[in-house]
């Protein structure tokens, strides 16, 4: 993608970690609600990908948006409801990728917030959490999560602090969460889209 507009990366080591943010939690069917299609072009195992999913409807569940995710999608829900495209890219095709869009060594995953698609280089997952007590799955979750934040609050960039931060320190993983005002700016910026006509765009 040589045109990408509103960009953000994130480069980190990762932790598994229980992500909580301030507040009550809203009746499950009155949350925002976000669909996130996950298109596995890296071989990645299934078993991998359920816990991601699970990790990132935890994640989302205590900033009281409700992220429904599928790895074998019904696109005709696309247009009716806010919808972003996780790719998982490997082999050639994220060498492509990194060569095209000039990502640099530690970046594990890019967001197109704009076209609201998130690319995940999943051969740098692995070693990133490889020597920490860290599954594979949590760790893709987590990664994905970081992403869609920057699609969920498209004019902001990486915050100091919580899980939005360019860098994680695995000692200190544990206190990662999305802020307050974060988790309100995500609720509101979805809320603003329902019941408009989505368009992903490539």
């Amino acid at each position: 993608m040589a045109n990408t507009t509103a960009t953000a990366t994130i480069s980190m080591v990762i932790m598994a970690t229980t992500l909580m943010t301030e507040g009550k939690e809203p009746v499950d069917n009155e949350r925002p609600t976000v669909l996130v299609h996950i298109e596995n072009h890296a071989g990645v195992p299934p078993e991998t990908i359920a816990s991601a999913r699970d990790e990132l409807a935890h994640i989302f569940d205590a900033v009281g948006v409700r992220v429904e995710s599928s790895a074998e999608p019904d696109h005709s829900r696309c247009v009716l409801q806010l919808t972003v495209h996780v790719v998982l890219l490997g082999g050639a095709a994220a060498d492509r990728f990194i060569t095209i869009e000039h990502v640099k060594r530690k970046v594990l995953a890019q967001a197109n917030s704009d076209a609201r698609r998130v690319y995940v280089l999943w051969e740098r997952v692995g070693p990133s959490v490889d020597h920490q007590a860290v599954g594979h799955g949590d760790a893709l979750g987590l990664v994905i999560a970081h992403e869609l934040g920057h699609v969920l609050l498209p004019a902001r960039r990486h915050s100091r602090n919580g899980i939005m931060q360019e860098n994680y320190n695995v000692h200190r993983s544990y206190t990662l969460k999305f802020s307050a005002e974060e988790s309100a700016a995500m609720r509101a910026f979805i809320d603003g889209l329902q019941g408009t006509p989505q368009i992903s765009r490539q």
